[in-house]
């Protein structure tokens, strides 16, 4: 289970009418049209303050996630997709964190029966955002998307950012020999990830690794609490990779 220490809590009040601004974002429309039905991927491109850092879905051992409250009758957003976080300590508490740029992929559907022209796409993201002490702040994101019901050729050019964003999101990997025993796991890896200075980010909401070590294409590693293999093997060069079971 994930605490947020009174300390940080404190630390969040006291600073909660902070106004120098620590984060920003916008929304990206790789492609500015969309038929009803379709489902289209946006980007919220996000900039931290350089020092300062926000948090993945699972934030580790404190901390909160970002939160995305979306606007609008004529679309649904279908999925987030996070892009592959750091491993970050702090006084022997583990995170996992984003800075600098970070770039959000969402999967935007425009909801069959919408009629042909511009819909507003609006949305609150709260961030908890850290550097030595803690502070909220609420960002406001908008673009607006055409909608066209007639057939429209489409170009397989990829914008260049989602380009990017999608080289950020893990791969997949198949782990088709480990074992399991309460909050200790051992995983057989594929030739491709031994020898690599690894870390794994648990899904669930507090879980953090607490040890690990490889040996001879061999994972082993401890958890915080008891929990299942969800989550990516984080390599420290870059690249992720979600465990497929």
């Amino acid at each position: 289970m994930r605490l947020i220490p009174s300390l940080l809590l404190l630390l969040v009040t006291s600073f909660s009418a902070y106004a120098e601004k620590l984060v920003d974002a916008k929304i990206i429309l790789p492609r500015s049209y969309a038929a009803p039905g379709q489902v289209r991927q946006i980007i919220i491109k996000t900039t931290v303050k350089k020092g300062w850092h926000i948090y993945w879905k699972n934030p580790g051992e404190s901390g909160l996630a970002p939160s995305f409250t979306w606007h609008g009758d004529n679309y649904d957003i279908k999925k987030i997709h996070w892009p592959t976080p750091k491993a970050y300590t702090n006084a022997g508490i583990l995170n996992n964190i984003y800075d600098g740029e970070v770039l959000f992929i969402a999967d935007l559907l425009v909801k069959p029966g919408t009629k042909d022209g511009k819909i507003d796409i609006k949305a609150d993201i709260d961030f908890l955002v850290c550097k030595e002490s803690c502070i909220m702040q609420s960002v406001k994101v908008s673009s607006t998307i055409e909608v066209n019901s007639k057939n429209m050729i489409e170009t397989m050019q990829i914008h260049p950012l989602l380009s990017k964003a999608m080289d950020l999101l893990p791969r997949t990997v198949a782990i088709t020999n480990k074992d399991i025993k309460g909050n200790k796991f051992s995983l057989d890896l594929p030739n491709n990830l031994h020898n690599k200075e690894l870390y794994f980010a648990f899904d669930e909401d507090g879980i953090v690794m607490k040890q690990g070590n490889q040996k001879e294409g061999q994972f082993n590693f401890t958890s915080n609490e008891k929990t299942e293999l969800k989550g990516l093997i984080i390599s420290k060069e870059g690249p992720s990779w979600r465990v497929k079971n």
